[in-house]
């Protein structure tokens, strides 16, 4: 089982410095380049509404190889023969391509009420045949792939292929822990399946040997018609399966920090069960408990087959996050993501993409995760922000019902009448010797608001002599090096009002160390920043939101006086280590096994 498990983290790896060798290749490969726009998903561009189905005058065919897969992912050959031959090769880098094809799960689409999952141009338009490759992977049902051409502006489906099937489209995937607040004995397991009933977590100290079982107290689906808004409602959705979510509880004496722990989830009624993972068991909360955490924001996801998916353009260095982070396994003790997951964006298969690319580090460590303006912004559904659309309709939703936090955080649900969510995606938590606060800046935080009751309680209410360190996360900024300060949502719009009503929470309780996205970069503030001053009060300031999105290069001429490192040029995460007395943060690269920034806080 180890082993099997090692020749995956090991081909995860691999397949990222593939990617990153492709990139270049992947722009020319009907790739978003400068056809794109930073806001857009590139399904976007596609007429998907405007398709024309010729295929009964075309004499186009498309053909797959292999038809089937008895595991859970796999490449298909897709081949064409038939197609209309242009005398001049009319495939050009960075535009929208002649020809193109679309994959398809499930299998059977009406192309003109659904979006591909992703797409390949073909770039050769001189000749009637040829073929590309796709990696493919079990969503609960099979894939098709459409020829079309057109471009995207009028498209054109010529062929379409027979479907490619998974052989259990039960098999419960997309496995990740979390941290349950309850204590070190506790930890989550969720995952998504085909079969909603009998859903059970079952875990022990040895492998393949499980004495213990927890039916899961959450397993719940979602319709289009629960959604804000399109995409997401409309195009974009897949069914999602059934999410499940169950503890492992140990009681106390049963297991000892450090001890490994043995689990499989599925379903108990059609004895339907994942691969075996495993974690470690946490060291109790206390000041000399040492902390190891990898943090970032805005990571996005990738395809290793060069096909244009989401994001601001093809993102391998998202890849190349997640296999840094595999590298870092046996060191690491958790993962904090803060917002922007997978850019879904209404496009329902990312999410399902983003579970499998973590999965074989969140089924090791607890991921937890915040939200971000891509995961909940939708304009009368609850947003700080009323005009904006980033989350292409998921008004939170997918991200919160995926990702189960510790409490106060729930999904909540949303009023047909009035369109408003009553989702809380706010929460804390105690991790080694620090104590974390999860606020959204997505959700009202004025002094009246109820997420600026709970962190005011939460901060007044915390314990020094238990979590010496206290860790405040959110995904917009609270200082930032930027020239955007357009209205409601602009960088520097937003920091002011972080400033006027968060700020004087996290100088009375004396935060060490705030955590912040959106903008992708690495920045630094001074030590003790406070109103636009430093060392004026105890907190150091770092945006990391550089772990796989385009990167964000509108920096001021002249630099903040409080920012003493910005870096808009390099993709990377963040390591946060501590003991009693000192709190260290490292700036990596992705392309770094050393850290390129450093700075070590001191009590």
């Amino acid at each position: 089982k180890e082993s099997k498990t090692i020749i995956m983290l090991f081909k995860i790896a691999v397949i990222a410095a593939i990617v990153a060798s492709v990139a270049s290749v992947a722009l020319a490969d009907g790739g978003v380049g400068p056809l794109g726009t930073r806001n857009a998903h590139p399904l976007e561009y596609i007429n998907i509404r405007g398709i024309e189905d010729l295929r009964q005058r075309s004499a186009a065919a498309l053909s797959v190889s292999p038809d089937s897969f008895s595991g859970n992912e796999g490449w298909v050959t897709v081949s064409w023969t038939g197609l209309p031959v242009t005398d001049t090769n009319q495939f050009v880098v960075g535009k929208a391509p002649k020809y193109w094809v679309g994959a398809y799960s499930p299998s059977n689409p009406n192309v003109t009420e659904t979006a591909p999952v992703k797409y390949r141009g073909v770039k050769d338009t001189t000749k009637a045949s040829g073929s590309m490759q796709f990696r493919i992977f079990n969503m609960r049902a099979a894939w098709a792939f459409g020829l079309f051409t057109g471009g995207f502006d009028s498209p054109q489906l010529l062929a379409m292929s027979s479907p490619v099937k998974f052989e259990n489209y039960e098999y419960p995937l997309q496995g990740r822990l979390a941290l349950t607040g309850e204590g070190h004995l506790s930890m989550r397991v969720s995952w998504v399946s085909g079969y909603e009933v009998g859903a059970t977590v079952r875990f022990g100290v040895q492998s393949g040997r499980y004495s213990q079982s927890s039916a899961a107290d959450s397993t719940v689906t979602y319709g289009a018609s629960e959604l804000c808004g399109a995409p997401a409602s409309t195009v974009g959705f897949r069914d999602p399966g059934w999410l499940h979510s169950a503890k492992i509880s140990f009681a106390p004496g049963q297991v000892k920090p450090g001890q490994t722990i043995y689990y499989q989830f599925g379903s108990t009624t059609i004895e339907n069960w994942s691969d075996e993972f495993n974690y470690t068991v946490p060291q109790p909360v206390g000041p000399t408990v040492r902390a190891d955490v990898i943090a970032f924001g805005d990571m996005g996801i990738g395809y290793v087959d060069q096909s244009t998916d989401t994001g601001h353009h093809i993102e391998p260095e998202s890849l190349l996050t997640t296999a840094n982070m595999v590298k870092w396994l046996n060191e690491t003790q958790m993962i904090v993501h803060i917002g922007d997951l997978s850019y879904a964006r209404g496009y329902a298969a990312d999410w399902e993409r983003f579970g499998e690319q973590i999965q074989p580090v969140a089924t090791r460590v607890p991921y937890m995760v915040g939200v971000g303006n891509h995961e909940r912004d939708y304009p009368k559904s609850g947003s700080r922000y009323p005009t904006a659309t980033d989350s292409g309709g998921e008004c939170g939703l997918p991200a919160e019902a995926r990702f189960p936090m510790p409490a106060p955080w729930q999904s909540g649900s949303r009023d047909p009448s009035t369109g408003m969510r009553s989702d809380v995606a706010w929460y804390s938590f105690d991790h080694a010797n620090v104590h974390w606060v999860m606020m959204s800046t997505e959700h009202p935080f004025d002094t009246d608001s109820p997420q600026y009751k709970f962190l005011e309680a939460d901060l007044a209410a915390v314990d020094r002599s238990r979590t010496p360190w206290v860790i405040f996360t959110g995904h917009r900024p609270m200082y930032i090096d930027s020239t955007n300060d357009t209205p409601s949502t602009g960088d520097q719009t937003v920091a002011e009002a972080l400033r006027k009503y968060i700020e004087p929470l996290l100088f009375k309780a004396e935060v060490d160390l705030a955590l912040w996205g959106h903008h992708h970069s690495f920045q630094q503030s001074c030590p003790g920043l406070f109103a636009t001053e430093c060392n004026k009060g105890k907190t150091t300031h770092a945006v990391i939101g550089m772990a796989g999105m385009g990167l964000t290069t509108n920096i001021e001429h002249k630099r903040p006086n409080y920012m003493v490192f910005v870096d808009d040029e390099h993709y990377g995460y963040s390591r946060i280590q501590t003991t009693e007395t000192t709190l260290t943060m490292s700036y990596y690269h992705n392309s770094e096994d050393q850290p390129v920034r450093q700075f070590t806080l001191s009590h």
